[in-house]
């Protein structure tokens, strides 16, 4: 009866106008308007409202009712994303944010979820939360290339986890962007241990960014790694280019040619 429900909503003026007086009156009109409202969007808004004028533990069912209504209802979303911050259950919250940033069209918004997310999973004790912080931060990569920031956050999530192969792709990406970037490029070079060719091509690329003595250390690496491949020619090559680069450091250059055994 539409009547009913201009009386419930009338009521509702009332009790909220009293304030803390017409506390239990409020939430008894909203409950009543919720229970009539129309299945979805109008049911998950008439919720909302509810939440409102709930405390914590009573608006969460509320809330939860509202996005079961509505998947997605922007209101009821920003309602439990607050309570659940304010609960400090940032597992949930994070959760939430990524189911958020699935339904979301534009990169820069998603990016920015997935990357809030990630980095309220990578804070948790649970080994389940941080290897889902780990995949939520290698998809910002994915909508923000070339943001550096979000390949080291990436890599350093998945390095955590032990998942060194597939931090390849976020390491390399910063060694190219920084070749004197140390921490990664020991990350990297570590990755391609068993991986010669890779594992000289990343000294071949840093030595070609470098000068002096730094130089030189980068290319006796590379020709170790050639030469682990039977790549022999190359490593000849490296080791000259060392001695080209820093040649008074001969006893390191002698140790680096009976190493490659030239």
């Amino acid at each position: 009866d539409p009547a009913d429900d201009r009386a419930l909503r009338r009521l509702a003026e009332v009790s909220r106008a009293r304030g803390p007086a017409g506390a239990a009156g409020l939430e008894r009109a909203l409950d009543a308007l919720a229970a009539r409202a129309a299945p979805g969007p109008d049911r998950a808004e008439a919720l909302v409202r509810l939440a409102g004028a709930r405390d914590d533990a009573g608006a969460e069912p509320a809330l939860r009712a509202a996005l079961a209504e509505a998947p997605g209802h922007p209101g009821a979303e920003a309602a439990l994303l607050a309570l659940l911050a304010r609960a400090g259950r940032d597992g949930e919250r994070a959760r939430l944010l990524l189911e958020r940033a699935r339904r979301q069209p534009d990169a820069a918004a998603r990016a920015a979820l997935r990357r809030e997310a990630g980095r309220l999973l990578a804070a948790s004790p649970d080994p389940a939360d941080r290897a889902l912080a780990a995949d939520a931060l290698v998809a910002v990569t994915a909508d923000a290339p070339g943001d550096l920031a979000a390949a080291r956050a990436a890599a350093d999530a998945l390095l955590a986890v032990g998942r060194r192969e597939e931090a390849v792709p976020p390491l390399a990406a910063l060694v190219r962007a920084d070749p004197d970037d140390e921490a990664a490029a020991g990350e990297l070079a570590l990755a391609y241990a068993d991986r010669h060719r890779e594992r000289a091509e990343l000294f071949l690329a840093r030595a070609a960014a470098a000068r002096g003595q730094a130089r030189a250390a980068r290319l006796r690496e590379a020709a170790r790694a050639l030469r682990a491949a039977e790549d022999g020619a190359r490593a000849r090559e490296a080791l000259a280019q060392a001695f080209d680069a820093w040649p008074a450091d001969d006893e390191a250059f002698a140790a680096a040619l009976g190493e490659a055994g030239v």
